[in-house]
């Protein structure tokens, strides 16, 4: 019985043969008539990419050249806003050191108009007369 399958399966292989033989060579000639056609064709859209490349090339360098403009500009204003900080604390710290000597005198002032208001209520006529402390005279 399998015999004949075999058989069947050997003549179609070598009935095949020269089928795939003829089929390869003109497989190959029309391949080759399809290159000379196609050949014109992918030069140009090879040169068109190569083109495309240089144009995005260009557009790179010039994309990065802008970029280190930009973090240049960007670290200048950074040190520019800092330096400004740091007057601006300069300016805070002195406003805030004059804001407690004013405190302090006016404190020393008040202090010293209360001993006098105390000495004048109980009869020291010299501390009646006494002008009222000036927080100025305290800085």
């Amino acid at each position: 019985m399998n015999s004949p399958i075999r058989w069947l399966a050997t003549a179609a292989i070598v009935m095949s043969a020269p089928l795939a033989a003829q089929s390869t060579t003109t497989t190959d000639t029309a391949h080759a008539a399809a290159d000379a056609r196609e050949m014109p064709v992918t030069a140009a859209l090879n040169n068109k990419v190569d083109s495309s490349i240089a144009t995005t090339q260009a557009a790179n360098a010039q994309t990065e050249a802008m970029n280190a403009e930009a973090q240049a500009q960007y670290a200048a204003d950074r040190q520019a806003y800092l330096d400004a900080m740091r007057a601006h604390h300069r300016d805070v710290v002195a406003t805030d050191r004059r804001f407690l000597q004013q405190q302090e005198a006016y404190a020393a002032a008040m202090h010293d108009w209360r001993m006098q208001v105390a000495l004048c209520k109980r009869g020291h006529q010299r501390a009646c007369e006494l002008p009222t402390p000036d927080p100025a005279n305290y800085m």
